[in-house]
């Protein structure tokens, strides 16, 4: 009875369903949202995490966990991929700024790479007009925070890795108006 294709497609789906409400519940308890005022008094929504690059152990775990929500959803949902590599995008950005405010500069270079990586699997998963407006609304903020956090370093290899993720966001986003 235990052999039959059904009987094995309701477990691995019951693992599948069971492991998802796990990570989503570790995931949800790393996050707290808050809002940033700007001089110019425009809010800016940025997902502050209670888990950053400087904590070894607890990032890597977090890394983990995200990387199996993500491998869940090109799995089962895959039309959510690309609104999740928004929010991840966002994660990314916090974690950026987070290490720029903090000033521990050995991460701003791997902090940066997982900005930009997160951003190229971003521009690959939008392929439809519908996704692109929705993503463009998760990043519109993204050049303008970048900005100021590239202009907290007067010159440096710093400042250089943030330039980077802002050209990256600033492509994306052009792309994403042509897609529209």
């Amino acid at each position: 009875l235990y052999n039959h294709p059904n009987v094995k497609y309701h477990q691995r789906m019951k693992r599948a369903l069971i492991t998802t409400v796990i990570v989503a519940i570790l995931l949800g308890a790393f996050s707290l949202i808050y809002i940033i005022k700007d001089a110019n008094k425009l809010d800016y929504l940025v997902v502050s995490q209670k888990i950053n690059p400087d904590s070894r152990f607890y990032f890597g775990l977090k890394r983990v966990l995200e990387k199996i929500e993500l491998s869940y959803i090109d799995n089962f949902d895959k039309e959510k991929r690309s609104e999740f590599l928004a929010s991840l995008a966002n994660r990314r950005l916090s974690e950026l700024q987070y290490i720029v405010s903090t000033n521990p500069s050995e991460y701003i270079e791997k902090s940066s790479s997982r900005y930009l990586t997160t951003m190229g699997l971003l521009k690959d998963s939008i392929n439809s007009p519908d996704k692109a407006r929705k993503v463009e609304k998760m990043l519109e903020q993204h050049p303008a925070i970048l900005t100021k956090t590239r202009d907290k370093f007067p010159f440096g290899s710093g400042r250089l890795f943030i330039q980077q993720c802002l050209d990256t966001a600033n492509s994306l986003l052009s792309t994403i108006n042509k897609i529209q």
